[in-house]
């Protein structure tokens, strides 16, 4: 929809989660955090990714051996 927020994205290093994963933080530390994610192949490419209760809302993540990009998605 027109002049909805669908999404909100941090490529700073001091753009942390709640649980303070940071970009850079190693993949494990992800997991300890939150888990084993859904992997997903998405159109702009694969994610890991982190649903919580709120189905309409999850947490995307790119990494590698570090987290280089992190995003809360959710459907408008």
């Amino acid at each position: 929809s027109d002049g909805v927020v669908a999404g909100l994205r941090s490529r700073s290093p001091e753009g942390c989660t709640p649980k303070m994963l940071c970009l850079g933080d190693s993949v494990e530390r992800m997991r300890s955090l939150y888990g084993t994610p859904l992997v997903a192949d998405r159109e702009m490419g694969r994610y890991d990714e982190y649903y919580g209760a709120d189905v309409y809302c999850w947490l995307q993540i790119t990494a590698d051996a570090v987290v280089k990009d992190m995003t809360v998605q959710c459907k408008p």
